[in-house]
């Protein structure tokens, strides 16, 4: 961490000049938690799933259009697709198989949809030859065309597997800013080898022809199974989506070593279905997180089925399909806060994912410890070059603060500090600190 200096503060309160607020009320805790720092907004229905089930999907917006995937339950697993301009649109419109069981087959599960750099769509997917469960990939010169078969035994088959393993399936792709291609799997296969999330590295997206293991994670890092996979390109790191059992969606972070940074969860809107198996968030067609599309400028979006009570089907396969939308806070730490002489001195950084380029306007909130006597001062827009910052976190532009804030209070004081969102979404508030001022 960069410890400022007060000759820096004391330069950047000259610069910037101070501006009055009026009082408010400040959130003693940030409006929300996580890395993204996200507040449900509202959502809405993608099918209505009123027959056997809907689930496991994976969600693209591409070519002006935004893309439905998931597993649905005909004579076995089916795969298909349903598109339209607007997700709202997408309730009302029709599914189509792109792929089906063959070969042995009985069931084709798990989609997970990418376009390589060759223009080819490469369709991944679960499958259960004779009762056991394993991986394979087809391939299609168009979105939603029909699927070929590559490969419908990817990750190997295996027999006289302890009671209740699953086998190797659950794929999904996504690729990392090196420009490789990343999948991530679950791997059941005990006794042959411990249970575990397993990434694999590979420059085809097919993953047929070459891939390298690069790391084998533990399930409770992530949240649990059926964990879909994207790769975060503005802030440089792999997100895992899962539904954590307590009506709220989890995301867990990786670095692009696949060492774990954290996690967030989402809450449902209100009136929404808890969230069922296999919940995918937004992607493009490389499977990388997208938070500005048309229907959802600024948001994060989630898709999937919700718990249902069709009787003979697993009751998270069997209600409506949901999404939901989360609109992008500004992003930032616990600011140093500390006494200077007569004031405040106040350092940090923020930023709002919505635009990575703008600086924030950052207010601070001095008031006596039961609130009276409130101070509030703009500090401006962000205005002290941060490299670390740009380099870290995607971002370009001016994204640190370090100024003194004056103030009439003595003794111990509170200092309340929010980064001021631009577009969609709420301010962040960074917690309040208490200080010891005597000069």
């Amino acid at each position: 961490m960069i410890r400022w200096s007060r000759r820096l503060a004391a330069a950047a309160l000259a610069v910037v000049g101070l501006t009055a607020l009026q009082p408010v009320a400040p959130a003693q805790a940030a409006s929300a938690s996580g890395f993204y720092a996200s507040n449900v907004v509202d959502g809405g229905q993608v099918d209505a799933n009123n027959s056997t089930y809907v689930y496991a999907p994976d969600l693209i917006y591409f070519g002006n259009k935004y893309y439905y995937f998931a597993c649905v339950g005909k004579s076995g697993d089916y795969i298909q697709v349903k598109s339209a301009t607007t997700l709202a649109g997408l309730n009302g419109a029709a599914f189509k198989t792109v792929l089906q069981p063959e070969g042995g087959e009985t069931h084709t599960c798990d989609p997970s949809v990418v376009r390589g750099d060759n223009g080819t769509w490469y369709l991944h997917y679960s499958n259960t030859p004779n009762g056991s469960t394993g991986a394979g990939v087809a391939s299609s010169p168009t979105i939603d065309g029909t699927y070929t078969k590559i490969s419908r035994n990817l990750l190997g088959r295996y027999t006289g597997l302890t009671a209740g393993q699953y086998g190797r399936g659950q794929t999904s792709v996504a690729q990392g800013s090196d420009g490789q291609w990343y999948m991530a799997f679950t791997n059941q296969i005990e006794p042959y080898e411990r249970n575990s999330i397993v990434v694999l590295r590979s420059p085809d997206p097919s993953f047929a022809n070459t891939r390298t293991e690069v790391a084998r994670i533990n399930p409770g890092l992530i949240g649990g199974w059926s964990a879909h996979l994207t790769f975060d390109l503005q802030n440089n790191r792999f997100v895992f989506t899962v539904p954590n059992g307590n009506n709220e969606v989890g995301l867990a972070m990786f670095d692009t070593s696949f060492n774990y940074i954290g996690r967030e969860t989402l809450p449902m809107p209100a009136g929404a279905g808890t969230p069922g198996e296999g919940q995918a968030l937004l992607k493009n067609a490389a499977g990388r997180v997208l938070t500005n599309t048309p229907s959802a400028p600024g948001h994060l979006v989630v898709a999937g089925a919700t718990v249902g009570t069709r009787a003979g089907y697993p009751a998270t396969v069997t209600g409506p399909n949901q999404y939901r939308r989360y609109a992008v806070n500004p992003i930032g730490p616990v600011p140093l806060v500390e006494a200077y002489g007569g004031g405040v001195h106040v350092a940090g950084w923020s930023f709002d994912p919505n635009d990575r380029s703008a600086s924030l306007q950052t207010h601070v909130y001095i008031s006596r410890t039961d609130g009276s006597g409130q101070e509030g001062t703009n500090l401006g827009p962000t205005a002290v070059d941060r490299p670390d910052v740009n380099s870290s976190q995607g971002t370009t532009g001016l994204h640190g603060f370090d100024s003194i804030v004056p103030t009439s209070l003595r003794g111990t004081v509170q200092v309340c500090i929010a980064a001021i969102n631009i577009g969609s979404g709420d301010n962040t508030w960074f917690g309040c600190q208490n200080v010891n001022i005597t000069g």
